[in-house]
């Protein structure tokens, strides 16, 4: 559910198919790890969900699903430096496939607001 709609707002901003598929991949290996305890596919589906009732009135939904994609990307158990990391890794592979500076910014910022 969730990683197709990932796939999507990567190819609805201009990502070519086999980067997006490399990108979703990427997320899939990294939330089906068996250290993610709660934080793996079936999170980001839940994220997914609860953010479709308010999907028409936001102002970047894309924004929205890359951060709900890279928010664990980096999740170590006793890290205090999560989500810092994540928003960093976003920046690179999100501005490595071309994404706009201004949208992978956005979604830097939605992941760091949930650090603690």
């Amino acid at each position: 559910m969730f990683l197709e709609e990932f796939h999507r707002a990567l190819i609805t901003n201009g990502v070519q198919p086999l980067a997006a598929h490399k990108a979703k991949n990427i997320i899939s290996e990294a939330s089906s790890r068996p250290s993610r305890h709660y934080h793996d596919l079936a999170h980001l589906d839940n994220l997914y969900a609860q953010l479709l009732p308010v999907w028409d009135h936001l102002q970047e939904p894309n924004a929205v699903i890359f951060a709900i994609a890279y928010h664990d990307l980096v999740y170590h158990v006793r890290s205090t430096s999560n989500e810092r990391r994540s928003a960093e890794r976003a920046n690179e592979q999100l501005g490595a496939m071309g994404i706009d500076p201004r949208m992978i910014e956005r979604c830097a910022d939605h992941i760091r607001a949930t650090a603690g």
